[in-house]
C-alpha cells in the first residue's frame, strides 16, 4: 500500500490541505450512504439485485444470477431475505411452472428510488452552497482531474 505522504509532492504546499479537504468531502458524503445501509440493513449485493430487477421489470432467478455473475443457488438466499423484508415477491410463471419471476413490491420500488437518488440528492444539496461561478469552476477542475486520472487529454476550458 502506498502511504499518502509519498503521493504528496512536497514542492507543492497546497496538496496536503487539498487532499485533506477531499477526504473531508468524501467522508461527509459517504456518511449519508452509511446511514442508509445501517437503516435498511441491506448489503451491496442486495442493492444490486433490487436495481437489476427494477431495471428489467422482472427477472427469473437464472437471469438475475447471470446479471450478478453468481450461481443460481446464491440468488435464492439473497432473494429470500429481500422477499422476507417485503422488497421482492416471487411470481410463478403462468405458462412454465419451472420458472419463477422476481418482481419489486411497492416497498422495493420505493427503496430503489432511494438507492438511485440518494447520491445525486446529497451532491445537489452540497453544490447548492456554491455560486454559479464556483460551480462552473468546479466543473472545469473535476473534468481536468477526471481526464488526468483516465490518462486522457483535458478538454479545453471555456
Amino acid at each position: 500500500m502506498i502511504k499518502s505522504s509519498r503521493i504528496i509532492n512536497s514542492a507543492n504546499p497546497i496538496q496536503k490541505p487539498l487532499l485533506a479537504a477531499l477526504r473531508r468531502f468524501r467522508s461527509a458524503f459517504l456518511a449519508g450512504s452509511l446511514e442508509f445501509f445501517i437503516r435498511t440493513n441491506l448489503t451491496i449485493p442486495q442493492c444490486r439485485a433490487l436495481y437489476a430487477v427494477g431495471r428489467a421489470g422482472r427477472m427469473s432467478g437464472r437471469q438475475l444470477a447471470a446479471e450478478m455473475e453468481v450461481s443460481p443457488a446464491a440468488i435464492v438466499s439473497l432473494c429470500d431475505r429481500l422477499e422476507r423484508d417485503g422488497y421482492l415477491r416471487r411470481v410463478p410463471d403462468s405458462i412454465d411452472r419451472r420458472v419463477t419471476w422476481f418482481e419489486l413490491t411497492a416497498a422495493g420500488d420505493s427503496l430503489l428510488d432511494e438507492i438511485v437518488n440518494v447520491g445525486p440528492a446529497r451532491v445537489g444539496e452540497a453544490l447548492s452552497v456554491l455560486t454559479p461561478e464556483e460551480q462552473q469552476l468546479l466543473v472545469r477542475v473535476l473534468d481536468k482531474l477526471a481526464a488526468s486520472a483516465a490518462g486522457d487529454q483535458p478538454r479545453p476550458t471555456t
